[in-house]
């Protein structure tokens, strides 16, 4: 239900945000036309920014606590400090198999090659 109101939401943005980037050069003294342009251009940016900032902590917060839901108890135990700041391929082969599965079909991990510089 969210994704719907976020849908009409980001695009009721664009489409106000666009007609914002036409009607502002057109109302705008001649003299004043590029602070006018500028301005809706700096809000735009502003926005978007502090837009990202909040929908990133609204997901990371919601990925803490699915994470913490559906990983197995036994899954935190087997992960280093190193390897949850930075998942690579070598620390995900490390992970017990997920439970309720009898046995994983996992590939081995393959390091790629160093090339000289």
């Amino acid at each position: 239900m969210l994704q719907r109101y976020l849908l009409v939401l980001g695009l009721g943005i664009g489409l106000f945000l666009q007609v914002m980037a036409v009607i502002v050069p057109n109302t705008a003294a001649r003299r004043d036309l590029g602070a006018a342009t500028s301005s809706v251009n700096f809000a735009r940016q502003i926005g978007s920014s502090v837009g990202v900032a909040l929908v990133g902590a609204l997901f990371i917060h919601r990925l803490d606590g699915q994470l913490a839901a559906h990983l197995p108890a036994s899954g935190a135990g087997h992960l280093s400090e190193a390897q949850v700041s930075s998942i690579t391929p070598q620390g995900l082969a490390q992970l017990p198999a997920p439970s309720g599965t009898s046995s994983p079909q996992r590939s081995p991990v393959r390091s790629r090659p160093s090339t000289p510089t």
